[in-house]
């Protein structure tokens, strides 16, 4: 092979018209704006009956044992007040579900953990845990609700 044909496949190269690549398109900014769900009526309405249901049993049971007399009366009153705090939370769960309202959740949270300590409360003041644990495990599992609805929209 001579030097004449050994160099013209290079040529041919070296001398190969230039394809032009297209320009890489800038990435586009995108914003997204986060729009939370609207407001689920199945789940304010769970959530709304489980309060009313929480609330006729509260008013419909009665303590099997009366507080212990030895028991400061800042925490009894501490309880008292507490508990009517929760009834009128209560009725504005419920009255916030049959509106559909996105404040159903935040607020049962709050009283589900206020349920919580009433509960625990009461144990403190000496009511047996027949009456009061109750309150404790249905708060609990309607603070776990009520998460799993507010985080659905946060």
């Amino acid at each position: 092979m001579d030097r004449q044909q050994a160099t013209a496949p290079v040529e041919a190269f070296l001398n190969a018209p230039v394809i032009e690549r297209a320009p890489l398109a800038a990435p586009e900014t995108v914003e997204e704006t986060f729009v939370p769900a609207a407001p689920s009526r199945l789940l304010n309405g769970l959530l709304g009956a489980a309060w009313a249901t929480q609330l006729v049993a509260i008013m419909t049971t009665v303590s099997t044992g009366e507080p212990s007399e030895s028991v400061p009366s800042l925490i009894y009153g501490f309880a008292v007040g507490l508990d009517l705090i929760l009834f009128f939370s209560m009725l504005g769960v419920i009255t916030l579900a049959v509106k559909n309202s996105a404040k159903t959740a935040p607020l049962s949270v709050a009283i589900a953990a206020g349920t919580m300590v009433f509960g625990a409360l009461c144990g403190l003041v000496g009511h047996p845990a027949s009456t009061w644990l109750g309150d404790v495990a249905f708060g609990a599992v309607i603070a776990a609700g009520s998460v799993a609805v507010f985080a659905r929209r946060a």
